[in-house]
């Protein structure tokens, strides 16, 4: 499943959020944390989970 994070607008500078998946799942890809920079996601990426 894909996660769409929401506009960081709400958060302030600098914030950042750790992903996880559901136990069975693991990250596609290396990122698991992503921070709000200028009203931005910074990675700007998408984040999915894959069935281990």
């Amino acid at each position: 499943y894909m996660c769409h994070p929401q506009p960081c607008d709400r958060y302030i500078h600098g914030t950042v959020v750790e992903y996880y998946c559901y136990p069975g799942y693991s990250l596609a890809n290396d990122y698991k944390y992503i921070t709000c920079q200028y009203g931005q996601w910074f990675p700007q990426m998408q984040l999915y989970c894959i069935k281990d």
